[in-house]
């Protein structure tokens, strides 16, 4: 701009920008309500002498305000490191109270249970046999039940009479 048309420049209320509110408001945040309406009055009156003057201010300010930045950016940073751990802490109780439950042999049991009826498990092993004659059929019988008494009497959870029971049984 020329010398003349730069002395009769003049900012609206929108000092420039699209919204009256947005350029105001900052210029307030920096310097303050009293002396941001002088501010703004002289922006409006006579843009060539404030706008460098402001202009100056608003980069100090935001160097200023960078600093700042990185010192709580530093400290936060510190503080998050040092709280991280606690801050997943405010679930170990419910945690631990979770796991206590599920490590008691009754939830083990039902849960052996529950999956035991989900499966419905079949026999284990299935076979057909094609018998010629009734001593056959007693044969096979037999070794089944001697099967199940050597199963009886290896069994530690069982004193002798109990074993003896079982086999006679």
């Amino acid at each position: 701009m020329s010398t003349d048309e730069a002395a009769r420049y003049r900012l609206d209320d929108c000092l420039g920008g699209h919204s009256p509110t947005i350029h105001q408001r900052a210029l307030r945040r920096i310097y303050g309500e009293k002396v941001a309406v002088d501010i703004i009055a002289g922006l409006k009156k006579n843009p060539v002498v404030a706008v460098p003057v402001v202009l100056r201010r608003l980069k100090a300010k935001e160097e200023e305000w960078r600093e700042a930045q990185k010192g709580f950016n530093k400290q936060w940073r510190e503080q998050n490191e040092k709280y991280y751990l606690k801050s997943l802490d405010h679930q170990g109780i419910t945690f631990k109270q979770n796991d206590l439950k599920a490590v008691r042999s009754k939830s083990l049991f039902n849960e052996v249970e529950a999956a035991y009826a989900a499966r419905r498990p079949a026999p284990h092993l299935t076979v057909h046999y094609e018998l010629k004659d009734r001593n056959e059929a007693i044969k096979i019988l037999r070794d089944c039940a001697e099967l199940l008494i050597h199963h009886a009497r290896r069994q530690t959870l069982y004193k002798r009479p109990r074993k003896e029971e079982l086999s006679s049984f």
